[in-house]
């Protein structure tokens, strides 16, 4: 028998795999927050959140992802809404495997607090666009229950030098985090942030730069929404 070439898995998101048969996923968004950037994605009542998921699915989308409370920098820091996210997120997971049980969820977050009650609830993956800057114990909550994390390219401080350069550093720093919490690699997916750093062209001179030693994994991933474009 001649070789067979199998596919590689490079990242599992849930039960969702990325690999060379799957290089791009698509990414659903459900905002339970009234002041998202993003107004089409705007839900906040079980009925009207699970239309849209079902809608989402039609789309073929693999994973429906839900946001809370706005992660705008300026309310990153709201601690006083920890426990009202907590409860849309918890809503809004209930709502979506009530009719598309099948599909994959991701909670937007970067509290640790939010995230253990949304993984509690069955999602299992988390999306901090803090890149664990915010509260390091998201790490802690990722791995106690075997979760996949992304981590978006964030800096606690604007800092000088090229968009790519930057992306990379603050990637290289969630990385660093991340590491002590025994996350396995493959559960683990980069975010560059462009809508923060820069205009989509940035994406190509990031993918070659990937092919370059830099402090970045050879099989980094990279995720991109879709209103940076």
């Amino acid at each position: 028998m001649g070789n067979v070439n199998k596919e590689t898995i490079i990242a599992k998101l849930g039960r969702v795999e990325l690999g060379s048969a799957n290089s791009v996923r698509a990414m659903g968004i459900i905002n339970v927050c009234p002041d998202s950037s993003y107004k089409e994605s705007a839900r906040n009542m079980p009925a009207s959140i699970a239309e849209l998921a079902i809608k989402i699915e039609e789309d073929v989308a693999d994973i429906i992802d839900i946001g809370g409370i706005s992660t705008a920098p300026s309310k990153i820091a709201k601690a006083a809404f920890i426990d009202e996210e907590s409860r849309k997120l918890v809503m809004a997971i209930q709502a979506i495997m009530d009719v598309v049980p099948s599909i994959r969820i991701s909670v937007n977050t970067p509290r640790s607090k939010s995230a253990d009650s949304a993984l509690n609830a069955g999602t299992k993956i988390v999306n901090d666009v803090s890149g664990l800057k915010f509260d390091p114990k998201v790490k802690q909550v990722v791995s106690k229950h075997n979760a996949a994390v992304i981590l978006m390219a964030h800096e606690n401080h604007e800092l000088l030098g090229s968009a790519i350069n930057r992306i990379k550093r603050a990637l290289a720093e969630s990385l660093e985090i991340v590491k002590s919490a025994g996350i396995p690699s493959q559960s683990i997916v980069l975010d560059p942030g462009l809508g923060f750093f820069a205009k989509p062209a940035a994406l190509v001179r990031l993918g070659q730069h990937r092919n370059q030693r830099t402090e970045l994994p050879s099989k980094a991933r990279v995720a991109v929404m879709c209103h940076d474009f």
